[in-house]
C-alpha cells in the first residue's frame, strides 16, 4: 500500500468512527427523552378523565364546574442523579437510586391514575393552576442534565373551556 492509500483508508475509518459517535450520541439523547411524551400524555389524560368525573350536581341541582386534583410534590422525592450524572431512579429497587413506590399513592396521583413502575430519569409533578374564573393545570417532567441543581422542565398545560380541555399538543421546555 502506498502512503496515499493508507492516508485515504485512515480518513475513511476516522470518518466512519466520527459518524458512528454522532449517531450514537443522538440516539442516546433521544432515548433519554423518550419517557417524557409518554408520561406527560398519561398525566394529561388522567386529568381529563378526572375533570369529566368531577362534574357533580349540588343539592340545589346546579352543576358544578369540573375540577382537577390538587398539585402534587415532585415525585419521586429523590434526585435521579449519581456521581454528578443523570441516572435512573428505581421504584421499589434495592440500589442507591431506589425509592418507595408508595410515593405514587398520594391522593392526586391516584386521582390521575398515574404511577411509574419501571426505572426512569425524570421526576414528575402535577400542578393545579386553576383560579376562580378558570380551571387549568400543568403536567411537568423535571430533569437535571448536569445534576448541579439546574433543571430542565418539560411541560404540557391545558385550560378547561366550555367543558372541554383546550391545549396545544406540543411539549414545552424551560430551563432554570
Amino acid at each position: 500500500m502506498t502512503r496515499l492509500q493508507i492516508l485515504i483508508s485512515s480518513l475513511i475509518v476516522f470518518s466512519c468512527v466520527l459518524l458512528t459517535t454522532v449517531i450514537l450520541a443522538s440516539w442516546k439523547k433521544s432515548v433519554r427523552f423518550a419517557e417524557v411524551p409518554v408520561n406527560l400524555r398519561r398525566i394529561y389524560e388522567g386529568a381529563a378523565i378526572h375533570s369529566n368525573r368531577a362534574i357533580l350536581k349540588n343539592v340545589d341541582g346546579k352543576i358544578e364546574m369540573p375540577w382537577f386534583p390538587p398539585s402534587t410534590e415532585l415525585t419521586p422525592s429523590i434526585r435521579c442523579c449519581k456521581n454528578s450524572k443523570p441516572s435512573f431512579c428505581n421504584p421499589g429497587g434495592t440500589d442507591f437510586l431506589s425509592y418507595d413506590p408508595f410515593q405514587w399513592e398520594t391522593g392526586s396521583w391516584k386521582d390521575l391514575r398515574f404511577s411509574i413502575e419501571k426505572p426512569h430519569l425524570f421526576r414528575y409533578r402535577f400542578e393545579n393552576t386553576s383560579t376562580d374564573l378558570r380551571k387549568s393545570f400543568k403536567a411537568m417532567a423535571v430533569w437535571e442534565p448536569e445534576c448541579d441543581g439546574r433543571r430542565s422542565i418539560f411541560f404540557r398545560s391545558a385550560v378547561l373551556i366550555d367543558g372541554k380541555l383546550d391545549t396545544a399538543l406540543e411539549i414545552h421546555r424551560s430551563d432554570n
